[in-house]
């Protein structure tokens, strides 16, 4: 009998890496999906209790994936136009260039030992209305299809990205009950009560590690983003779904704001760029500070050093989704450390009375 399990088991232990292997290519698309599926679950449990069996099985899970894939997908339209917006101002510059020419700026000849030529250059080349044309069009043609070229391909692989997220996450949520238990039992008998342990505490650090990285995040950039507009900063909304983006990331909603008040400094209005930079600050810090810990729970939140190795280190190795799947295997290590150096539960760190 030990024989046979021992066979078994390497059989099993290769047909998973040979899979993997073979499904490479889709391996984080299902573990981001298998990511936001534990996060979902407690709420999709709660709207299952009040559904019809039939809802449950299939328009359920269904009405979840597409709620998912419109928000993320609305941003990213929201980015799409704003940007089109910019685009269109530049195509009216350049067109202004083509029929008056552009004229050089006021510090291009106090540049030390090549300002005179490469004034005469400009002068030449791009004030002058009948080599201007010819130039700039040239230019806007040869980065319009570069950046069309690179664009496409890429909203064509992501979107097909997305698309197998949202088929397995429909798959999760419609089968999370039995596919929760199967786990379970394969932890249970690969791992004993440790692994029992272990799956139990890694499912409620993910779900408020992403929940409450998600909903700051959203806060931060929702209340900076007021302060975009009451300070007049140009494209409040473009600014304000880059500062949600960003604060997922360790400083990263700070280089957004800091960005928007030397925009207004450059624009000549200092008092608003300032009053900007302060309520930005005070939002980070109160979010970051007192609300992400309340949302995430001690026991999911990591230090801050993890965190910031798990989100730039997961962003470079996986991409996008590196940015919440690095902090997840960074807490899947901590709880692991943690279960297996008190094996009998007692806490790592002494609580004070």
């Amino acid at each position: 009998m030990p024989v046979r399990i021992t066979y078994r088991h390497i059989l099993v232990a290769t047909l998973s890496i040979l899979a993997l292997w073979t499904a490479r290519s889709f391996v984080l698309p299902v573990v981001w999906a298998v990511i936001l599926a534990v996060a979902l679950w407690p709420l999709y449990k709660r709207c299952a209790g009040t559904e019809a069996p039939d809802a449950r099985r299939i328009w359920l899970p269904l009405a979840f994936t597409a709620a998912i894939g419109l928000i993320v997908v609305l941003p990213l339209t929201l980015v799409v136009f704003e940007a089109g917006r910019d685009s269109q101002a530049l195509l009216d510059w350049v067109d202004r260039a083509e029929k008056t020419g552009v004229p050089p700026p006021a510090w291009l000849a106090d540049i030390p030992g090549i300002g005179h030529s490469a004034l005469r250059w400009w002068t030449a080349n791009l004030s002058d209305p009948d080599h201007a044309g010819p130039t700039m069009g040239r230019f806007l043609m040869a980065s319009a299809a570069d950046w069309a070229i690179t664009i496409g391909a890429d909203i064509a692989r992501r979107s097909f990205v997305l698309l197998v997220d949202l088929v397995v996450l429909f798959i999760l949520l419609r089968h999370g009950s039995k596919l929760g238990e199967r786990a379970m039992v394969v932890a249970s008998r690969l791992l004993g009560r440790f692994g029992q342990k272990f799956l139990h505490r890694l499912t409620n650090a993910v779900r408020g590690t992403v929940a409450g990285t998600i909903a700051v995040a959203f806060g931060e950039g929702a209340l900076i983003g007021a302060g975009y507009v009451a300070a007049g900063v140009p494209r409040p909304v473009l600014f304000g779904l880059l500062t949600f983006a960003f604060a997922m990331l360790p400083f990263g909603a700070w280089v957004m704001f800091t960005a928007a008040a030397v925009i207004l400094a450059v624009h000549g209005s200092l008092l608003a760029a300032t009053l900007l930079f302060c309520w930005g600050a005070a939002i980070m810090l109160i979010g970051d500070n007192l609300v992400q810990p309340v949302l995430i729970g001690g026991a999911a939140r990591l230090p801050f050093f993890w965190a910031l190795v798990g989100t730039f280190g997961g962003l470079e190795a996986f991409g996008l989704v590196g940015i919440f799947v690095g902090p997840v295997i960074m807490v899947a290590l901590l709880v692991a450390w943690d279960e297996a150096s008190h094996p009998h539960g007692a806490p790592a760190v002494p609580t004070s009375p």
